[in-house]
């Protein structure tokens, strides 16, 4: 946490879980508000899931994407209370967000980072099939996410990618930097 070569927001981000802006920002909060929209979803629509989890210090969210449209929301989201001195992510509930979107819509891919959930992940691909549920590490960072993001902060820029208006959704956007890699 004192290691100066991270900037001071970079340490409070990581070591102190204080969310903070960076100055090397990866979409500003007007790119961001630019790209809200409201698109009701109805049951049926082919859709893409992105899992992110953590079991206890960090956040664990489930957002779709809408494959015809690229109109995001927050499936389900949860956090750690910030008076919680032991707390872990309830594995049963995030599940159930799981099970719930493949129940509500047709659900084309689910991108999972596996850390952490790998037997969940195990289990949602023995359940939904591993045409359906996907590994997708987010720490292969050279390439595959470098990719991934470009393409990702281009439909946020160009209109093709939209989202609801969730509060919890634009910090967490508003908390990505960028960093420079070599490839």
């Amino acid at each position: 946490a004192r290691d100066t070569r991270d900037s001071e927001t970079l340490r409070r981000r990581y070591y102190l879980n204080q969310i903070r802006q960076e100055t090397n920002t990866w979409i500003t909060a007007a790119e961001w508000e630019a790209a809200k929209r409201n698109e009701p979803v109805p049951e049926g629509t082919v859709i893409t899931l992105g899992f992110d989890g953590a079991r206890t210090e960090d956040c664990t969210v489930l957002v779709a994407t809408v494959v015809s449209t690229g109109y995001q929301w927050v499936v389900a989201f949860w956090a750690r209370p910030e008076t919680a001195t032991e707390w872990e992510i309830p594995e049963a509930e995030v599940s159930l967000a799981v099970a719930a979107a493949f129940e509500r819509y047709q659900v084309w891919r689910l991108y999972a980072d596996p850390y952490w959930w790998e037997e969940t992940i195990a289990r949602w691909q023995g359940t939904y099939g591993e045409e359906h549920v996907h590994r997708f590490p987010t720490n292969r960072w050279i390439l595959r996410m470098t990719t991934t993001l470009q393409a990702y902060e281009t439909a946020v820029r160009t209109g093709e990618l939209g989202h609801e208006d969730s509060v919890a959704f634009a910090e967490h956007i508003a908390n990505a930097v960028k960093r420079e890699v070599n490839i």
